[in-house]
């Protein structure tokens, strides 16, 4: 029971002391409350005042989660306690500094070392021998700081690079001055690119520290998995995008052929016209959400050993659809054409172009009505 005490005091001492450089850059941002204590003392704001308080109360959240995060050693808390810091000082260093990184990775692997632990897994834990462990710490740290450095580096330059972005086309030009000078925009960014890091992080972690001391509990669930179970292939995720945005402008083109409604909208401005933009706009979601649903459903089917009859209905219907869309568009006859497909084709490839424009159109005008774009 002490043992077990000493090390979880152990963990969040090295924590905290690999968190304090990332405290004191944080609450270097604290003296901002100096101006608007006066004011705030007489009850009354400007907006810019206005917005350096919800800036600083901001930033005291993330300092509250930080010291949160060490009490637990939780890497979810800390890496959610970097974003509202990052967004009220559009100082992108603080998630991606050498110290921030170098933190999360700390975090991730006490984490699994303590749940070991908690588990009654104190004995795996030891290591016989001072110069093997000697060595194998040495090798450890030299390994955690080098990519740390590769990492921190590479993040802080995408997002300084990001930055800098000029566009021409005017339907990215807001979504990409949105997401680089926005404060919500960089917390997104900088909670995209976390993201990643902290998945890619936490199963090399995992992975390293229960390959050299094995977890009883974790041998005890794998040996008593159904082996019947399903597994999910890696990267079926972007397999199912790609095919989900090759199959869904040409469901949408059927759809407006059959339907019908104007592909291309008339430049008088008026309320029949913004209700079949808005009737275009709400067809393309739909076909988009309801193209990855089938898709995903459809092949999360056949990448089982035995697919079950539900999976290949969901397949067969997929085809059957884009049949049927076909023969009620006119499209193709199959009495006269047989499988020749050239009249489907060529009207498609007009249509794929307005496809993607309006689902670009929908990504520029939602955040300006939102109030987040220009």
């Amino acid at each position: 029971m002490t043992a077990r005490v000493y090390v979880e005091l152990l963990a969040r001492i090295l924590v905290a002391i690999v968190l304090a450089p990332v405290l004191v850059h944080i609450m270097g941002y604290t003296v901002l409350a100096v101006d608007i204590l006066p004011s705030l003392a007489r009850g009354s704001l400007t907006f810019e005042e206005a917005a350096g308080l919800v800036n600083v109360s901001l930033i005291v959240f993330s300092l509250l989660l930080l010291l949160a995060s060490i009490v637990y050693v939780d890497p979810i808390l800390y890496t959610l306690s970097l974003l509202p810091a990052t967004a009220a000082t559009l100082d992108a260093s603080i998630a991606t500094g050498f110290n921030s990184i170098l933190a999360l990775i700390l975090i991730l692997s006490l984490n699994v070392v303590l749940q070991g632990y908690r588990s009654g897994q104190g004995e795996s834990f030891r290591v016989r021998g001072l110069a093997v462990l000697l060595a194998s710490l040495t090798l450890l740290a030299i390994a955690i700081l080098s990519s740390t450095l590769v990492v921190s580096t590479t993040l802080w330059a995408y997002v300084e690079a990001f930055r800098g972005v000029e566009v021409e086309s005017d339907v990215l030009k807001p979504l990409v001055r949105f997401l680089s000078g926005n404060p919500l925009g960089l917390a997104l960014v900088v909670a995209t690119l976390l993201a990643i890091v902290y998945s890619v992080a936490a199963n090399i972690s995992e992975t390293l520290i229960l390959y050299m001391k094995p977890s009883r509990d974790i041998a005890l669930k794998a040996l008593t998995i159904d082996p019947y179970t399903p597994i999910k292939p890696p990267l079926t995720s972007l397999r199912n995008a790609m095919i989900t945005l090759a199959i869904s402008p040409a469901l949408y083109a059927l759809l407006v052929k059959v339907l019908p409604l104007p592909l291309q909208a008339s430049d008088h401005v008026s309320l029949e016209n913004l209700g079949w933009a808005a009737a275009r706009w709400a067809l393309s979601v739909i076909v988009l959400l309801a193209t990855w649903m089938l898709v995903t459903r459809a092949l999360t089917r056949f990448d089982e050993v035995e697919p079950s009859l539900r999976g290949l209905a969901l397949g067969v219907t997929l085809i059957a659809l884009v049949y049927l869309l076909l023969l009620l568009s006119g499209l193709w006859d199959p009495r006269v054409e047989g499988l020749d497909f050239n009249r489907a084709d060529k009207y498609l490839s007009e249509v794929v172009v307005d496809y993607y424009k309006i689902l670009f159109s929908i990504l520029e005008i939602v955040p300006m009505l939102i109030g987040l774009a220009p």
